[in-house]
């Protein structure tokens, strides 16, 4: 089951967040310590400005994805164990599905050259790359 988190679920969005940035640090912009020890308020916050979706395995969290307002896809996640059952493409869906609901011309994300795994769920995805600068690699679709 996939379904959007509201602000009232911070708790669940920070517990995962923080394992994505512990257990895959090489495949986000951002570093666990720039969120260990953020206030209840800001995760909060985060979850007012942008639409982020939670995969649930029974009851259990499994994996997130977000979207920004400006269309860029965020913080693609799902725990290990859960991987190879269709929650990623789920979210993705999700996310898809936001987007086209906000009239957003397309979805972006930046992904690491080396991440194959994400590389091709995107791509399987109809994700098309637009950029490859360094180790990242921008791909886009059209909702």
């Amino acid at each position: 089951m996939i379904r959007r988190l509201t602000p009232a679920g911070w708790q669940t969005f920070r517990d995962l967040r923080l394992e994505a940035l512990r257990l895959e640090p090489a495949a986000y912009a951002s570093s666990l310590a720039d969120w260990t020890g953020l206030p209840e308020s800001e995760w909060r916050a985060r979850l007012e400005a942008n639409a982020v979706f939670c995969a649930f395995d029974g009851h259990m969290p499994a994996g997130l994805a977000g979207l920004r307002p400006d269309g860029a896809v965020i913080m693609v996640y799902v725990r290990a164990a859960c991987r190879g059952r269709g929650m990623a493409q789920g979210l993705m869906e999700a996310v898809r599905s936001e987007a086209q609901e906000r009239g957003l011309p397309q979805v972006w994300l930046h992904v690491h050259k080396d991440n194959a795994a994400a590389l091709r769920l995107y791509g399987a995805l109809g994700y098309a790359i637009t950029n490859e600068d360094g180790p990242d690699i921008v791909m886009a679709r059209y909702p």
